[in-house]
């Protein structure tokens, strides 16, 4: 929530850390915390923070203002020149977009030392080139603008009971252990509420490994975002179904309640011994998850809330955990979450005999007063997590495991 600054020192504080927003109300303009104008302000006029989690984009547009063209300016396209609509688009990283209608292409490019990036919109589709991703908890005038674009634009996006949203991240991910699911919505909108109108029926991320071809402007980046609305039988965009690892019917989840859903899924996989269909996947094997929620009749489910919890319980169900070290410590918090033996926690984590997905060295990490789970799925390339019927009167999980590969042009 923006805060008014209330003191000098306050001010002085900000500038010094470096972190956030400052939106100073004489020339109604937003500056990076970093700003060189930032550290010569006085508080003659109102001074507004604003965390680097927050909506730069929504408060511009409630308030009026543009972007300090020092730290958050417009660069030039490859012409020499900015173009019209990204100058006019200072105010907000996005014109509230009319996504269900076809329409020509808005764009809008931000940019500070570290890079820049640049946003499409066009018919019910969102695409985002940039220098950087968006992580959990963006820091860089570059990554602020781009998750509030994403942000901003996404909320239009709307689905109709046959369609689902597929969202793809292209070019080298930024490290081995980031997630598509991360990448692509987790870190842009954490409780799944922005997408909420586009994924009524579910949702499906890929990963496209190939550089990203240039933008709308003619600029090259390092990563591109793609979000739009397809048809349910859509098939994959970027890669092929393999072989079969494991199928399973659907799987009782219980109330399915509280924040620790990886954990129940993990269980009821567990528990429900599913056989693995084949041998398990080459080292370094690209696999996909196709997962279908089963909500108790009346219901009412957000896949994207789901999408995280599930995956991250499904990954970790078909691995296995090696390090006996620290073995009896995760088993015991585990099992206390779970309210079951913790000799049954110990004997699930390290079975191999339906680890499809391979041995991970430390599946689980003690952190703090709990644990905190690391499948390896730097190889998961689709991600597939739809609703279905009900099952009975209780939430319940079905769902398939395969190899993945590349689709030819």
């Amino acid at each position: 929530m923006p805060r008014r600054v209330s003191t000098i020192g306050e001010l002085r504080v900000i500038a010094s850390a470096a972190e956030g927003l400052i939106f100073n109300t004489d020339g109604r303009k937003l500056h990076a915390a970093g700003c060189e104008h930032v550290r010569t302000m006085g508080l003659g006029t109102p001074k507004w923070f604003l965390d680097s989690n927050e909506d730069a984009g929504a408060f511009l547009a409630v308030r009026g203002g543009q972007r300090c063209p020092a730290c958050l300016g417009v660069p030039s396209t490859p012409s020499g020149r900015a173009t019209r609509s990204a100058m006019s688009a200072t105010a907000t990283p996005l014109t509230t977009p009319d996504v269900g209608a076809t329409r020509g292409a808005v764009s809008d490019v931000v940019a500070d030392a570290c890079g820049r990036c640049e946003f499409q919109v066009i018919a019910r589709s969102v695409t985002a080139w940039a220098s950087e991703h968006v992580p959990l908890s963006p820091k860089t005038p570059t990554a602020v603008a781009l998750k509030a674009g994403l942000r901003h634009a996404l909320a239009g996006l709307r689905a109709d009971s046959d369609e689902i949203l597929e969202a793809v991240f292209a070019g080298s991910k930024p490290s081995q252990s980031s997630d598509i699911e991360n990448l692509l919505l987790y870190n842009i909108d954490t409780g799944g509420g922005i997408v909420r109108g586009a994924t009524g029926l579910g949702l499906r991320m890929e990963a496209d490994r190939s550089l990203p071809a240039a933008s709308s402007l003619g600029s090259v980046y390092k990563h591109r975002f793609s979000h739009r609305i397809v048809g349910a039988d859509a098939e994959w965009s970027h890669w092929c179904r393999g072989r079969e690892l494991a199928c399973w019917s659907p799987v009782l989840l219980g109330s399915f309640a509280g924040e620790k859903k990886l954990e129940q899924v993990w269980l009821a996989l567990h528990r429900a011994l599913i056989a693995p269909s084949g041998p398990p996947r080459e080292a370094d094997e690209p696999f996909a998850v196709i997962a279908t929620v089963h909500p108790p009749p009346g219901q009412v489910a957000s896949p994207a809330a789901l999408v995280k919890g599930v995956l991250d319980g499904i990954v970790c169900a078909f691995q296995a955990h090696a390090d006996l070290t620290t073995l009896t410590d995760v088993s015991a918090r585990i099992a206390r979450t779970l309210s079951i033996d913790r000799a049954e926690v110990r004997a699930l984590l390290t079975t191999e005999e339906r680890a499809v997905l391979g041995t991970v060295s430390r599946l689980v990490h003690v952190r703090s007063d709990g644990v905190q789970w690391k499948p390896s799925d730097n190889e998961l390339v689709v991600a597939d997590v739809r609703l279905g019927d009900p099952i009975g009167n209780e939430w319940a999980l079905s769902g398939a495991i395969t190899c993945a590969a590349v689709r030819q042009a």
